[in-house]
């Protein structure tokens, strides 16, 4: 009875581990570029994307996918970009991440990563691209259909937001 304790409470922890790794290959490559002068940085909130969600401009489709966001974080640098792609290419996969797609065209590498997925709707979907003009990391969490998310690169207007339509063509 005490060894089957102990081998719960082992993977209790080990559970535990994993889950805080996962989180904190993101969060560390965001928390250590952002003081970077290398780097620009967008963070949109909870809040704020609720605000854009409930905005006139955008149909009730791009409404209800930005609705399930709760939050999208973006990373850009022309700074050795190469080297940024491939330091967080490798942080990322070790930590615990899985590779849902990766494509290489033009010059250009794109690799789309997700945690905590229950079918189609993952709970982070983490997008990398990098080429010899600058890298893009952006991390969008919340309950995410990934059939859908790609109809959001546009609304955003963002730098990188356009490789989301790859996720849909999989």
């Amino acid at each position: 009875m005490k060894k089957l304790f102990l081998l719960i409470l082992n993977l209790a922890l080990f559970a535990t581990a994993v889950s805080f790794a996962q989180s904190n290959a993101i969060d560390k490559l965001f928390t250590d570029k952002t003081t970077n002068e290398d780097f620009n940085y967008v963070s949109i909130s909870a809040n704020m994307l609720s605000s854009i969600s409930k905005s006139n401009e955008n149909n009730a489709e791009i409404k209800e996918i930005i609705a399930s966001l709760k939050g999208l974080k973006v990373l850009k640098t022309e700074k050795n970009p190469l080297e940024f792609y491939n330091s967080a290419r490798l942080k990322i996969g070790l930590g615990g991440y899985e590779e849902l797609m990766s494509v290489k065209e033009k010059g250009s590498n794109v690799i789309f990563f997700s945690t905590g997925s229950q079918g189609n709707i993952v709970k982070e979907l983490i997008l990398l691209v990098g080429n010899k003009q600058n890298a893009v990391l952006m991390s969008f969490t919340g309950n995410i259909n990934i059939d859908k998310i790609s109809k959001i690169g546009k609304a955003f207007n963002i730098e990188g937001a356009d490789k989301l339509d790859k996720l849909q063509n999989r």
